[in-house]
């Protein structure tokens, strides 16, 4: 049986593994007690001292840590230099009614862009917006998501604690239908921004599940080298929500899951960025065999089919396609369709 050990000495977590063998039913977790016991012993007895002596358990522990909270704490290596300008949230109608907004950063700037953009779509007609919240941004401080969520949300509604409990504190600029696309890239603001729209019933989620990093997000310099800046970056004082589920370390479950690989993202995210958003959610439907050309005995899928399997220059490809975004524009396109007829 493989069992894990953590061990508390002074201020420090030690992690410590040993192959056990026992009978029968597997062995309760060790007390305290136990635990100091097996490595006092360890460290006097065991052949090879070196593998259990305070440098190895420190190793052992950090690379421990790292590997039982893969969303939560990473080690990283920065390069030198200021960080890359992020790029202006990127804003796009789907249809006359339906408009997507991705932030691409949340910082200052970036609120007020949005607020420029949403400010606009409620004066022009606009019906329904997108919120994508998935592009890859750097981690800011918690209370900047209490800032967009005063866009979307009416002026004194309850948010979250960090500590003290925070409210909007201004009328919201969208008050129309709202959908908000999320994913393991979300940033801390942006899962926290996506977890009270949930909340409080403003907005549709869309997506697979969030990293759970509803938190501020610390980084602490270890070394410095020709490579970069060796950082380790984890998640410090949690948000806290009233009234529901503590989503830190768990995530935040969308309400109509999409998941999407990280590889095929980053390649739908290239495509988007060159040739709009648009062509990712609808796309004209291929040439098919009909009566007519059953009738001329010619078939308008095979020219294009023989091309794509022999790989010439030029053959058409499928379009990629943003299921998520594809989803919640198909949801807010049937709403525009289903509400009026209701009334």
């Amino acid at each position: 049986m493989r069992s894990t050990i953590f061990v508390m000495s002074g201020s420090k977590f030690l992690w410590l593994s040993a192959s056990l063998c026992c009978a029968g039913e597997p062995a309760a977790p060790l007390s305290q007690a136990e635990m100091q016991q097996a490595l006092r012993t360890l460290q006097t007895d065991f052949a090879k001292k070196e593998a259990v002596n305070f440098a190895s358990l420190n190793r052992i522990a950090i690379d421990g840590l790292l590997r039982a909270n893969p969303q939560t704490m990473q080690l990283i290596t920065l390069p030198d230099g200021p960080a890359a300008e992020a790029p202006p949230p990127l804003e796009e109608a789907l249809t006359p009614g339906i408009t997507c907004l991705r932030p691409q950063a949340f910082r200052t700037s970036d609120l007020a862009a949005c607020k420029a953009v949403l400010t606009k779509l409620a004066s022009n007609g606009t019906g329904a917006l997108i919120l994508d919240l998935r592009a890859p941004a750097d981690d800011s401080d918690p209370p900047a998501a209490a800032a967009f969520a005063a866009l979307f949300l009416p002026r004194g509604t309850p948010l979250f604690s960090f500590p003290a409990p925070l409210k909007t504190e201004s009328d919201p600029v969208w008050t129309r239908d709202l959908a908000v696309l999320i994913d393991q890239d979300s940033c801390n603001v942006a899962e926290i921004l996506a977890c009270v729209l949930q909340m409080n019933r403003r907005a549709v989620l869309t997506g697979s599940v969030t990293r759970g990093r509803t938190a501020s997000i610390a980084s602490l310099v270890l070394r410095k080298d020709t490579a970069g800046s060796l950082v380790l970056r984890y998640t410090a004082q949690p948000v806290t929500f009233p009234g529901i589920k503590d989503p830190f370390a768990a995530g935040i479950t969308p309400d109509l899951p999409v998941p999407v690989e990280s590889g095929d993202k980053r390649t739908l995210f290239a495509f988007q960025a060159k040739e709009g958003l648009a062509r990712t959610v609808f796309h004209a439907p291929p040439p098919r065999t009909n009566e007519a050309s059953l009738v001329a005995r010619t078939n308008p899928e095979l020219p294009g089919r023989i091309a794509r399997t022999m790989e010439k220059p030029g053959a058409a490809r499928a379009l990629p396609t943003d299921r998520p975004l594809q989803l919640a524009a198909d949801m807010l396109v049937a709403r525009q369709v289903i509400d009026p007829v209701k009334k």
